[in-house]
């Protein structure tokens, strides 16, 4: 087994933690970025080639310094997603800050529900009147909401090239509102007009502010069993 020094140039992980972040950045934003670095040249294989320049290597740690504090990122839980992902990433050229900070962002999965993907099939059977034995209350009660904001009738009337999107769209906001703890009413995308507006035709509820705050603590516990993964 290889020592991590024979894998990684040590010179290069000093240098990144060396690196003092301007006055204007805090501290704590400036040692986040600073352990993001590190884990990034050991997950990396083109970290070195990439940031052969330490010039660049400065200006992008400035910039990451500088967005981190602009957002409030401090915290290791705030990134602890995005860098459990280097675990399994694949290509040697670093992520982008746009790129990693998505990462970070709570997905479906990491809180133990469907993805888009899986939900908007599963959504086919609940439009059909078939309520799916094998998944739990809160992703069917999750699809359904989807389901009623991007209009029951119009998912059943039009073809897959104009539901899908409309339904995938509708239901990471339902999740992102969901893990948020505050499920509410979703703004149209476009809004069609007046005399063009579909009818609601479902018979099924909003999820209850009662039934939601059930969830919460099961929510919760899934989204700290995915940071500490």
């Amino acid at each position: 087994m290889k020592h991590i020094g024979d894998v990684i140039d040590v010179g290069l992980i000093k240098e990144i933690k060396a690196e003092k972040p301007a006055a204007s950045v805090n501290y704590l934003s400036s040692n986040l970025v600073d352990w993001i670095f590190v884990v990034q040249a050991m997950a990396c294989k083109g970290f070195d080639e990439y940031y052969a320049d330490r010039e660049k290597l400065a200006a992008v740690k400035a910039y990451w310094y500088s967005e981190f504090t602009r957002e409030g990122i401090v915290q290791k839980k705030q990134v602890q997603l995005g860098v459990n992902k280097f675990a399994w990433y694949k290509y040697p050229k670093p992520p982008q800050l746009g790129e990693f900070l998505e990462w970070c962002k709570p997905a479906a999965e990491d809180a133990g529900l469907l993805s888009p993907d899986k939900a908007y099939t599963r959504s086919l059977e609940i439009l059909r009147g078939i309520t799916p034995s094998d998944l739990s209350a809160i992703q069917i009660d999750l699809i359904k909401h989807a389901i009623q904001e991007s209009d029951s009738y119009f998912l059943k009337t039009n073809s897959r090239d104009k539901t899908e999107p409309l339904f995938k769209r509708n239901y990471v906001i339902t999740i992102r509102n969901h893990i948020e703890g505050d499920l509410k009413p979703i703004p149209k995308a476009i809004e069609a007009p007046v005399g063009q507006r579909y009818q609601e035709q479902d018979s099924g509820q909003r999820i209850s502010p009662e039934r939601l705050k059930q969830y919460q603590q099961e929510n919760k516990d899934n989204l700290d069993r995915a940071h500490n993964r």
